[in-house]
């Protein structure tokens, strides 16, 4: 799966094009399909269209980089930026743990240990910042972001 081009601002406000690649999970159709609201809450962070048919522990797994792309993006953005562009940062690390599979078998987990653990969604920054991979994490979108700024991006 790839999900190519991303525009931040409109059009009419000069918005600036970032490119991402989304590796899609392996899906298992033994797992059954994913209901109509996970596939909704993938296309409306990643933008994209996976269709009535996407196996339910693929999509989970888009969810669980997800949860844990924006806490992490909160954990080390928010301070210093708006939403919108820590939604957009935390778009690009979902799109790095996808590409990582230690880190996307391991960001899996703690999604499902904190939902069996019901866990607040709210401490979820704070909780991040203990994962074992939040580090690389951390690197990643600080490279990332002093890339965009090299390349002359004005969102950053």
């Amino acid at each position: 799966m790839r999900q190519d081009v991303v525009t931040f601002g409109g059009a009419d406000e000069g918005g600036e094009i970032f490119n991402m690649h989304f590796e899609r999970p392996a899906g298992d159709r033994a797992s059954g399909l994913a209901t109509s609201r996970m596939i909704n809450s993938v296309a409306a962070f990643y933008g994209l269209d996976l269709g009535d048919d996407a196996a339910r522990n693929e999509v989970h797994a888009l969810l669980a980089y997800r949860d844990y792309a924006k806490a992490s993006a909160e954990a080390i953005f928010a301070e210093i930026y708006g939403a919108s562009r820590v939604f957009m940062l935390a778009r690009f690390i979902a799109a790095f743990i996808g590409s990582q599979a230690n880190i996307a078998d391991d960001v899996t987990r703690w999604s499902n240990n904190r939902w069996r653990a019901g866990a607040d969604p709210d401490t979820a920054p704070r909780d991040v910042r203990r994962t074992k991979h939040f580090p690389a994490i951390e690197v990643f979108a600080r490279c990332a972001v002093m890339d965009m700024r090299d390349a002359g991006s004005k969102a950053f």
